[in-house]
């Protein structure tokens, strides 16, 4: 992105708000009745809650960021409307994050603490134009929801190393700096760090592109306030003399320079990079974990490691979030945007973006990404099924061929209550059985962090190695999973070489494959391994090749194999139904073949279509 599209980009952003607010002005505040919260505990349904719950949080981000830009006085009397609104509410927390028994006014979740952030920043940002009393409320509220609870418990997110832990305590950190609560800042600093324990060294996020963003983003936010922080008595906010001691300036001290540190290491450089890296052509994304199969990245979060860093813009404003597609339409998020856009624009001079790179390597997490020259790419990865936001997905790629994404990672499926219980790997989008990887007797991959990549090799000429035999259960001596990715045509060839123990060498109590005890290796019985690949597009299947929408041909390698399509469906993380197409390259071993490693082995290879099949 260079000066140009920058500008472009800010221009639009600016008059999409500036459409919404017309569109909202004489509207009134969607209401939160009593019948929608019990929703999620009786049904497991959080969607009609939180789409009326998020539209007040849009509204409010709308009016506070003009508010601040222009401080028309409309701007500023819907503004303050909507801040008592939201001071009205029973709870900033949604229902999902509401235990039985809880007082839900005083449940401190991730968009308790959002909110808390919001409501003091914006009557810092637009303090000229509020009346005192709703600011005087909106400070109450604060305090008595969310920093009196803090300061009186201790909470899980304080020790979690996810996207619970940075959202949390960056906000409450960030309330509590501007009412200067400074052991409650101290607090937060000293928990923050265990969301970098999260990360590898390598940077990557293993929740997925969309967490990657959420986390981090709340992270600079807190580290920026922090590194900025003035003396006690430099704070607009502080007028209590007695808070000006000694023991805040300690505090103070303490967190600037902890956080100026912190933003110049080299594993923080390395985390603020990752994003742009899983930007693949056509507007897809590397969807791994709970992310979005065209997941796009926050303006605000670019714009800041940018400068930040002195790092490119290394993404065009097509793979930018639009007012309309941030994130819960957080206000933080769209005013970073904005503003955070003008000012690169003012400060420097953008260059056109560098070229991708066509090898990514990420040791830590196991993940490998290629971009071909001609609008390809792959990603594969390795990692366990004991992951934040885990999805049984050891060995699973994505391959977009000539812009079109032909074999796809389904990302994130429709939050509900049994999305995050011990029905979670009934779902297909979480189940390995809803992904581009081997199935044993119809079974799919085990749970949990033994279930892993044993081994993960990767190399810049497109050869990617994968051992996962512990996925699949004790009958598997080995599962090894070979990659090789054509770097300038974009075609891909998998190969997986099977190698089973015979009955009587399995030692263990359970000779099974994918968790099915019944199925033993004894006398004549079968077993049946297939490779799936999942795609959102038709396919025709014609002997032992698939046409793959109209440009990609599945061509299956080897005497013994045949093909199969199923058509499944699954709900999106937007709650729409999508259909999938689930191809399978099938081989049936029987015991007399165990040992026979040249029928042990499936292969397949995914290229561009050259003649039509009928």
């Amino acid at each position: 992105m260079n000066n140009s599209n920058l500008k472009n980009f800010i221009d639009e952003y600016e008059k999409e708000l500036l459409g919404l607010a017309e569109e909202y002005r004489d509207m009134g505040m969607p209401v939160l009745t009593e019948e929608l919260f019990p929703l999620f505990e009786k049904t497991g349904d959080r969607l009609r809650y939180e789409k009326i719950y998020f539209m007040r949080r849009k509204m409010l981000s709308v009016y506070a960021v003009l508010a601040e830009k222009y401080k028309r006085k409309d701007d500023y009397e819907k503004l303050g409307g909507i801040l008592l609104s939201i001071c009205d509410e029973e709870t900033w927390a949604l229902p999902a994050h509401v235990k039985k028994g809880e007082d839900k006014r005083f449940v401190l979740d991730l968009f308790a603490s959002e909110t808390a952030e919001s409501l003091l920043n914006i009557c810092e940002k637009c303090g000229e134009g509020l009346d005192a009393d709703i600011k005087e409320r909106a400070k109450k509220e604060v305090i008595k929801r969310v920093i009196e609870p803090f300061k009186n418990g201790r909470f899980e997110f304080e020790v979690l190393e996810n996207n619970w832990n940075s959202v949390c305590l960056s906000n409450i950190g960030c309330a509590a700096v501007m009412l200067g609560e400074w052991k409650v800042v101290e607090r937060c600093f000293k928990g923050i760090d265990h969301y970098l324990k999260g990360f590898g060294d390598d940077g990557v996020c293993p929740e997925g592109l969309h967490y990657w963003t959420y986390g981090l983003f709340y992270y600079f936010l807190f580290m920026d306030r922090l590194e900025k922080l003035k003396e006690p008595y430099e704070q607009e906010n502080i007028h209590d003399e007695e808070k000006v001691c000694t023991e805040s300036l300690a505090v103070i001290d303490k967190c600037r320079a902890g956080a100026k540190r912190i933003l110049s290491c080299e594993k923080i450089k390395k985390i603020a990079a990752f994003g742009g890296k899983c930007i693949l052509p056509g507007g897809y994304s590397v969807s791994f974990a709970d992310s979005h199969m065209r997941e796009k990245l926050l303006p605000g979060l670019i714009f800041y490691i940018s400068e930040k860093f002195e790092l490119p813009l290394s993404v065009e404003k097509e793979s930018l979030w639009s007012v309309e597609e941030t994130d819960c339409y957080r206000y933080e998020m769209i005013r970073w945007s904005l503003f955070g856009g003008e000012e690169l624009l003012n400060k420097r001079d953008i260059k056109g973006n560098e070229s991708l790179s066509n090898f990514e390597l990420f040791e830590d997490a196991g993940w490998a990404i290629y971009n071909a020259n001609n609008g390809s790419a792959f990603a594969v990865k390795g990692g366990n099924n004991d992951e934040s936001h885990n999805h049984n997905d050891v060995g699973s790629y994505i391959l977009v061929l000539n812009g079109e994404l032909i074999c796809a990672d389904l990302g994130r499926g429709e939050y509900c209550a049994d999305y995050f219980g011990e029905k979670r790997y009934d779902f297909l989008c979480t189940s390995s059985l809803g992904h581009s990887v081997p199935a044993i007797n119809g079974k799919g991959q085990n749970t949990g962090a033994l279930c892993r990549a044993d081994e993960f090799t990767a190399d810049n000429k497109g050869r990617v190695e994968i051992e996962f035999s512990s996925c699949y259960g004790e009958c598997l001596n080995k599962l090894k999973r070979t990659c090789e990715y054509d770097i300038k045509s974009g075609e891909l060839e998998i190969t997986d070489l099977f190698d089973f123990y015979k009955n009587e060498e399995n030692k263990g109590s359970d000779n099974s494959c994918g968790g099915d005890a019944n199925k033993t290796f004894e006398n004549d019985s079968e077993i049946v391994i297939s490779d799936n690949i999942i795609t959102l597009l038709p396919v025709k299947i014609n002997g032992n090749t698939a046409l793959i929408g109209d440009n990609a041909l599945l061509t299956a390698k080897g005497e013994y194999l045949k093909l199969e399509v199923n058509t499944k469906s699954y709900r999106n993380g937007d709650g729409e139904e999508v259909s999938v197409n689930v191809i399978s390259v099938i081989m049936n071993i029987t015991r007399q073949n165990l040992s026979c490693e040249s029928q042990n082995i499936l292969r397949y290879r995914v290229s561009c279509m050259h003649a039509d099949i009928s």
